[in-house]
């Protein structure tokens, strides 16, 4: 049979079936993009709260100190210094590296058995929200 238009679209829109070929093998560096982007700048980002506890709860003590709307002005220099402080630990070389092995570390447990660590509420919660 010859090339019907809807081939021809297929075939130019669509990519090379062989480029999946192995895509879901246990690559130790197989990340998408929106697996860096989203998932592993999350990780980042709730590790940044434990290392800037001290500037969050001085804003937060001055917030309620001086109530919300004024506050905000008030605070201002410790909102700064608190948004400083996340900006700076959450996109510190070290910490994405660390999120993201973490991450691959879950991905490979998943794919293996099937699990997702996250699912036990008990692992999550050991693993993110107790204070140092």
């Amino acid at each position: 049979p010859g090339d019907t238009p809807l081939r021809k679209w297929l075939r130019a829109h669509l990519p090379q079936r062989e480029l999946y070929i192995g895509t879901a093998s246990n690559d130790p560096d197989n990340i998408r993009k929106v697996e860096l982007d989203y998932i592993v700048m999350a990780k980042a980002r709730r590790y940044a709260h434990f290392d800037c506890v001290t500037s969050i709860d001085a804003f937060n003590d001055c917030i309620k100190r001086e109530g919300s709307l004024f506050g905000l002005k008030q605070c201002r220099s410790l909102l700064n210094d608190m948004k400083k402080c996340l900006a700076d630990r959450t996109n510190h070389p070290d910490m994405i590296a660390k999120c993201r092995k973490e991450f691959l570390k879950e991905k490979d447990h998943f794919q293996r058995t099937g699990e997702s660590i996250a699912e036990n509420r008990e692992q999550r919660t050991n693993a993110y929200w107790i204070k140092k």
